[in-house]
């Protein structure tokens, strides 16, 4: 139910005349795809000849509309990118690399070599938010002189995007990143 109400105050010297009104329109304003990931946590390590880990822990809140289901029957894309926001690693994953738990509350997904797993658990006590864990293995990132981290999550017409600036590095090159 829609209600709308006009009111019109007038003294003797204004408003006279009264109010034309046209052209009304209703409108739903869906989000188009630019919803935040909270990043918790980013962790770059390096590894044997140039193949480092990244592990990210996230929150993705999303919205009620179709678009912003997060279930196992579609396929994810994820990025990690750096500071200058050059993508640096991107793994794609199908639907069927994706099993959710019967509760409906996990979602786990693994490329093919299972270098790559993402972790989507949700709960009642934050409906519409899920936690993200991402862990990609041997992948070739290298941390930008500035050190920052960004993640893109996205699935067929939706996406969400975080970064993260707050970083150290120490002495064997371990990137951490907090808020």
């Amino acid at each position: 139910v829609v209600r709308l109400r006009l009111e019109m105050g007038t003294d003797g010297c204004t408003g006279n005349d009264g109010w034309y009104v046209d052209d009304l329109a209703l409108y739903a304003c869906d989000s188009v795809g630019q919803d935040a990931v909270a990043i918790d946590l980013a962790v770059l390590s390096p590894g044997a000849g140039g193949r480092a880990s990244v592990k990210a822990i996230a929150r993705i809140a999303t919205g009620t509309g179709p678009a912003d289901v997060i279930g196992p029957g579609t396929g994810w894309i994820f990025e990690v990118s750096d500071a200058s926001g050059a993508v640096a690693e991107t793994v794609a994953m199908s639907a069927s690399q994706c099993v959710a738990a019967p509760t409906g509350t996990r979602i786990t997904c693994k490329n093919a070599d299972k270098s790559t797993t993402a972790v989507f658990v949700t709960s009642s006590k934050t409906p519409g938010t899920w936690k993200l864990t991402l862990t990609m293995k041997k992948r070739s990132f290298t941390a930008a002189p500035t050190p920052a981290v960004s993640l893109a999550v996205a699935r067929s017409s939706r996406a969400w995007t975080g970064s993260i600036a707050t970083c150290s590095a120490s002495s064997s090159g371990k990137l951490s990143c907090r808020p």
